[in-house]
């Protein structure tokens, strides 16, 4: 059963989204694995996202995956 989404005073509740599809990379070039990275949040990204991650900090994944800063 799907739990219902809790929303702040004021605002209207959210639908559930779908869950994104996993990307099979295998036959893709270095060009375009790097394309299908940049758009998500990856299991190396997951650590950061919450702050985990010593090398990374989460405005420094956030300035990445939107554009603001250059991949390294």
């Amino acid at each position: 059963m799907v739990q219902p989404v809790v929303s702040p005073v004021g605002s209207s509740p959210t639908k559930p989204r779908p869950a994104l599809r996993l990307v099979k990379t295998q036959d893709l070039d270095r060009d375009q694995w790097l394309q299908v990275r940049k758009g998500g949040i990856g299991s190396s990204d997951a650590a950061a996202a919450v702050g985990l991650n010593p090398y990374q900090s989460q405005l420094e994944l956030w300035m990445e995956k939107t554009g603001r800063a250059p991949v390294a």
